[in-house]
């Protein structure tokens, strides 16, 4: 892999951080309105899938994915309903316990969660876990552990707290999980679908829990309002659209390299730091005290580091 394709991935997981903390900068806004949680958690996606079908279908890419559903109907049914329906309701839901910055420091748990399922998942080359990129990937956790920490102890570590942690803990295992395996069930087939093809997969994929979850919200409270479908929209359209097809982009340049795989999963820690910056500007939110700027700090450089080992070894992949 050339050090070009890696600047690539690298800028593009970091502009997809930026777009992906829209979600969570929404979700934060209604639920801070009060606004119902399964509407939030069902209409991204339902209002994502006519964006999808018409990128898809005005790049002529809509056969193929047909195609692959054909092919691998109940692959795109469970990866779908676990990676994208089940994935970002746990979040919606942490959310009405916790920040959504705090929701989504535990979600990077995700980081190193990926690392540990890759021998779980592979049977090549990548279900070696690298010894840098998981000493980089734990020390990373205990940087974020330090930033729950100073806001759960003014919190006083309420189990309201702790449910919404692990709720966030799940996704965190559901994410990487869910795309890893879709794309090894495509690669044994030996079907290419692009990002955009991908996304509307396990879109269309997704669609029995967000009918279960907007028949469900229809039922308690009714149509949803203004405010509701236009945060969904921009949610819809900046995290789900534009901020992952980026960062499926990004893991398509790096996914037969495990270490550089991993360094684009931890750009993702970027995320925190916007979804602060929006969700502030959004919402009255308690400030970060010392030891959470203290992790924020190790974060950074702990991300530093794990980018500067990936070009150190770059020359040797392949």
């Amino acid at each position: 892999m050339s050090k070009p394709h890696l600047i690539t991935a690298f800028i593009l997981a970091a502009l997809s951080s930026a777009f992906m903390s829209t979600g969570m900068i929404v979700n934060s806004l209604l639920e801070g309105q009060g606004m119902s949680w399964t509407w939030t958690a069902s209409l991204r996606f339902l209002l994502l899938l006519p964006m999808l079908v018409g990128v898809v279908a005005s790049r002529k890419r809509l056969l193929p994915l047909l195609a692959a559903l054909r092919s691998l109907p109940l692959a795109f049914l469970l990866w779908g309903n676990l990676g994208f329906g089940g994935f970002y309701t746990l979040l919606v839901c942490a959310t009405h316990f916790l920040p959504a910055w705090l929701v989504t420091a535990a979600f990077m748990t995700t980081i190193l969660t990926g690392l540990l399922l890759a021998p779980l998942i592979y049977r090549d080359h990548r279900a070696v876990v690298p010894r840098r990129a998981l000493a980089l990937a734990l020390g990373l956790l205990a940087c974020l552990a330090l930033m729950e920490f100073d806001q759960l102890q003014h919190m006083h570590y309420s189990w309201w707290a702790v449910i919404g942690l692990l709720l966030a803990f799940l996704a965190a295992v559901l994410w990487p999980l869910c795309n890893r395996m879709l794309l090894l069930r495509l690669e044994a087939r030996r079907l290419k679908l692009d990002p955009l093809q991908r996304s509307l997969g396990m879109t269309l994929g997704s669609l029995p829990v967000l009918i279960t979850l907007a028949v469900y919200a229809y039922v308690q409270s009714g149509l949803p309002g203004k405010v509701q479908l236009a945060g969904s929209l921009s949610a819809a359209f900046f995290a789900g659209l534009i901020g992952c097809v980026l960062f499926f982009k990004a893991l398509n340049l790096t996914q037969r390299q495990p270490m550089a795989m991993a360094a684009v999963e931890a750009m993702q820690v970027l995320v925190i730091f916007f979804t602060l910056l929006g969700e502030s500007l959004v919402r009255q939110l308690r400030p970060p005290g010392p030891w959470a700027l203290a992790g924020m700090t190790g974060v950074l450089l702990t991300l530093a580091t794990y980018i500067q080992q990936t070009f150190k070894t770059t020359p040797e992949l392949s």
